[in-house]
């Protein structure tokens, strides 16, 4: 960001002569997320939960059961290593859809559908 407002009002950061538009810069990055979380204090802890549950969701329980299956029935050839997950289709379909249940239970409860 500081690079594109930068580039955007032609601050060369190599020129110590501009300071008072540097401290613009700085100013206009750091301003608008200090006045929200003055103006709304949990804004950031809402964030960092949603971020937490889905992020870590997709990153943790859908993303290596799908790089797995693409793996293992995708592609033509041999396999690099051998599946370390038994069970073949159906674990790795479970691994799946618990990932993607726990997160249609998070969007239910966001959404005010479910009370957990």
């Amino acid at each position: 960001l500081r690079d594109f407002l930068s580039d955007a009002l032609r601050a060369d950061r190599e020129d110590s002569g501009n300071d008072d538009l540097v401290a613009l810069i700085f100013l206009a990055i750091l301003g608008p997320p200090l006045i929200a979380s003055q103006l709304n204090p949990e804004i950031f802890f809402s964030a960092i939960d949603s971020a937490g549950t889905f992020g870590v969701s997709l990153l943790f329980g859908v993303l290596p059961a799908m790089m797995a299956w693409n793996q293992r029935y995708q592609t033509e050839g041999e396999l690099a290593t051998l599946p370390v997950l038994p069970g073949g289709k159906v674990s790795l379909g479970a691994m799946i859809g618990i990932a993607l249940a726990l997160i249609g239970l998070e969007v239910a409860e966001k959404a005010g559908v479910v009370s957990i």
